[in-house]
């Protein structure tokens, strides 16, 4: 997984372990490496197929917003 994310497998056990929360370049990473879209990431696996192409699109935009939104009150603490 870490070799076909380009990722250091240290990387992706911190991931795992909840020692670190993963950039959007490394979820995107993770998300191309397992040929899936960032979204899925934070949907109920019984939900994804049942979406479709458009409310995917609405909810990728959503979640990028709240990432960047998260990711600059982080670095503002």
């Amino acid at each position: 997984m870490a070799e076909k994310a380009e990722l250091s497998a240290q990387m992706i056990n911190d991931i795992e372990g909840c020692r670190r929360w993963p950039s959007e370049k490394t979820l995107t990473k993770i998300a191309n490496a397992l040929s899936i879209d960032v979204y899925e990431f934070f949907l109920p696996v019984e939900e994804i197929n049942e979406i479709s192409p458009a409310v995917k699109r609405t909810v990728a935009m959503q979640m990028e917003e709240l990432f960047h939104k998260c990711v600059k009150e982080y670095i503002q603490t």
